[in-house]
């Protein structure tokens, strides 16, 4: 008897291990291709935001901004923080 038992233990030990691993969450990879559109629509953003800080660096158009009571170092700063939706 004892024997027997001497003999299934490194394979219960092995079964045991086995059945923790199989128990235990694993995370599946999320991967997905991404689309030309959406390639081209952040490369549109990015030009887009490049564009107003041009702008929004002439002369003409700070001394309008100030005129209309905004501050030009601002403005600049919220064109900064745009989001490619808006």
């Amino acid at each position: 008897m004892k024997n027997i038992r001497n003999r299934l233990r490194p394979v219960s030990i092995f079964l045991v291990i086995l059945m923790l691993m199989l128990s235990l969450p694993y995370q599946s990879a999320l991967a997905a291709l991404i689309g030309t559109e959406e390639l081209m629509g952040s490369q549109k953003a990015v030009e887009a935001r490049a564009y107003i800080t041009s702008v929004l660096a002439r002369e003409d158009i700070q001394t309008a901004l100030v005129a209309r009571g905004i501050d030009p170092i601002e403005a600049q700063a919220r064109v900064s923080t745009l989001t490619d939706q808006e």
